[in-house]
């Protein structure tokens, strides 16, 4: 296997993240559609797009560099507004605060399964000897992150709420560790100054 220099490993990543808000968007927008149609349209193995009849505003740090790797996967006006990188967090200043993170862990090699696991995260790559280590440490982080994002907005750890939803993909008949976990935090919560007294 050919080691990755750092731009093709970012590159990657941006693609990998695209895709996944691809996915994520459409399908909210088409909520009775099998998911797995949806993923492999958006994952490229076929020569189809998604056509979005609305358009797509970006908010949160990374937009702007996410935005032309976006168009690539979906057909749809993407608008990326001025002050976009803070967005979020002027959102969960005047009204409910989200904050979602996204992690990617998955098998270093499936021909030695026993080998280790990557996690992807905001703050970059890790490995792990054993699944349930890199799933505690995404799941560990995700909190981190959220509390720490959430207190900045004025949230406190009363009013949040966190909750983690994972996706794992093997093949059919794998006996081994999940071959990728997508694995998303998610918190939601209610600014201190808007709660009600």
């Amino acid at each position: 296997m050919n080691k990755m220099d750092k731009y093709e490993f970012s590159s990657r990543v941006k693609n990998m993240v695209a895709r996944n808000m691809a996915f994520n968007l459409i399908s909210f927008l088409l909520p009775g559609v099998e998911r797995s149609g949806i993923e492999k349209i958006v994952g490229g193995q076929f020569p189809a797009r998604f056509r979005v009849d609305i358009p797509v505003v970006l908010l949160g740090g990374p937009v702007k560099v996410l935005s032309e790797e976006l168009g690539k996967v979906i057909d749809a006006d993407i608008i990326v507004p001025e002050h976009a990188e803070v967005g979020n967090a002027a959102g969960a200043l005047f009204g409910k605060g989200i904050k979602r993170i996204e992690f990617i862990i998955r098998m270093m090699s499936v021909s030695e399964p026993e080998a280790g696991f990557y996690v992807f995260s905001p703050l970059g790559r890790e490995e792990f000897r054993a699944y349930n280590e890199a799933a505690s440490y995404s799941k560990e982080l995700g909190r981190k992150i959220i509390l720490e994002y959430m207190g900045d907005c004025g949230v406190s750890k009363e009013s949040l709420e966190i909750r983690v939803t994972q996706r794992t993909f093997s093949p059919g008949d794998w006996k081994y560790d999940p071959v990728e976990t997508k694995l998303m935090v998610v918190g939601v919560g209610h600014p201190k100054n808007l709660r009600k007294r």
